[in-house]
């Protein structure tokens, strides 16, 4: 179970190292590093989130062992990808937008069957809190990214 929330946690921190590197990027404009600004805050406090958890002894989560380790791989893997290409530059703000939007929908599905997956009411409320975070951070690059075309017309 340390080793799921390890996982879960270095996803969030990644995620918000990506994000970090968006906000500071000179080339994008105002607005499109604000909402990266603010979906980097976020994605560090859903890591220290999961961090409390981590401090949790594993008998008090209460935890249901169905949880699919390959879908949390394949999401580090994608969010460490992610990361690598941000912090190597050269991605302009429309792409940097539609890949956030590709993660975050993957983070909204994995938090979905993980709210799913556990008995204790902590775990549960955490991942679907999380996954509507997640949701909300798609509606904002969303609208950013209407805003920025309609910018760029």
């Amino acid at each position: 179970m340390q080793g799921f929330l390890s996982d879960c946690h270095q996803i969030e921190v990644l995620a918000g190292k990506t994000y970090q590197l968006f906000a500071v990027n000179r080339s994008y404009p105002r607005e499109v590093r604000d909402v990266f600004q603010r979906l980097s805050s976020d994605e560090f406090s859903h890591a220290q989130h999961i961090d409390l958890l981590r401090q949790t002894s594993l008998s008090e989560l209460d935890v249901l062992a169905r949880i699919s380790q390959e879908k949390i791989r394949l999401t580090r893997m994608h969010a460490e990808q992610f990361f690598y290409l941000a912090d190597k530059g050269g991605i302009d703000e429309e792409k940097a937008m539609q890949m956030a939007v590709e993660m975050e929908e993957q983070f909204v599905k994995v938090h979905v069957q993980n709210s799913l997956q556990f008995s204790n009411p902590q775990l549960t409320e955490l991942f679907a809190k999380l996954k509507s975070e997640d949701q909300d951070h798609i509606d904002a690059l969303n609208g950013c990214l209407r805003w920025w075309r309609r910018q760029m017309r």
